[in-house]
Order: C-alpha cells, then structure tokens, then sequence
C-alpha cells in the first residue's frame, strides 16, 4: 500500500507514524539510488519538508496541550468532545504534512514527490 492508501484507510495511529513512512521511503529512494542522481536528492529533500511539516505539528500540539491543562475541570466534562476534536486535528496534522511533501518543489520547479507516486 501507499502511503496515501494507509493515510485514507486511518492506518495511522498518530502523525509520528506517518513522519516515520515518509523517512522510510526517503531511506529507501537514498539506499537504492546513486548520491547524486534526482531521485536520491529528491528524497533528502522530502525528508527535510517532513521533518519541518512534523515540528511545526508537534509545536501547535504542544501549545493545544498547554491550553487544555489550564482547564483541567471543564475538559474533563468534555471528553468526548475532546477526543473527537483530537481525532480531527490528528487528520488535519497527517494532511498538512501529506500536502507539504506532495507540493515541495526542488530549485528547477519540479515536484519532489512526482517520482514517488
């Protein structure tokens, strides 16, 4: 399967999981392929955006987390809501760094991630 196919299927539990697909295809286009060519340094380049797009999601969720724990009581009362919301947020976070790969362009214009469809 794809990596899209198990992002549409829910396969991932949490977006490390997901950062942890797209470091493995990267490894793998840079072990297969010369130093050098497109494909190698097209990976190295995906699997910076990656790491980028996972911070910036781990930041926001950082900063969400803060803000829940100063209302400890009333998001006890929400739960339900709360898991929900997570679940989305999760969904929101898993696409944001799918599109971020998927439209990363290298210096010529080219998408990065064409090769790996």
């Amino acid at each position: 399967q794809t990596i899209e196919k198990r992002l549409a299927a829910g396969h991932y539990a949490d977006l490390g999981a997901l950062h942890a697909d797209l470091v493995l295809m990267c490894d793998n286009a840079m072990t297969f392929n010369e130093e050098g060519s497109v494909i190698h340094e097209d990976a190295k380049a995906i699997k910076k955006v990656a790491q980028k797009e996972l911070s910036k999601a781990t930041k926001a969720a950082s900063k969400r987390a803060a803000q829940t724990d100063g209302a400890a009581e009333s998001a006890r009362k929400r739960v339900a809501e709360d898991e929900a919301a997570e679940a989305d947020l999760l969904l929101a976070a898993q696409q944001s760094l799918i599109d971020a790969v998927k439209t990363a362009q290298g210096d010529d214009g080219r998408l990065l991630y064409e090769p790996f469809e």
